[in-house]
């Protein structure tokens, strides 16, 4: 299953997936993130509770 917007993940949130300590990643909104399509529009809590101001993924 994807999501249909992109989520952002917390920096230890990705270092816990990267150590394999967790199935997936927590985003700043609170989900687990499960995957989106790159042209997916961002999730707007997360890139609110994250501080950006515009999509950084371009």
């Amino acid at each position: 299953m994807t999501d249909a917007v992109m989520h952002i993940a917390t920096g230890t949130a990705t270092l816990a997936h990267t150590l394999r300590l967790t199935s997936g990643p927590r985003a700043f909104c609170g989900v687990r993130i499960t995957g989106a399509a790159r042209t997916a529009p961002l999730c707007p809590a997360c890139a609110t509770k994250a501080g950006w101001t515009h999509d950084k993924r371009h």
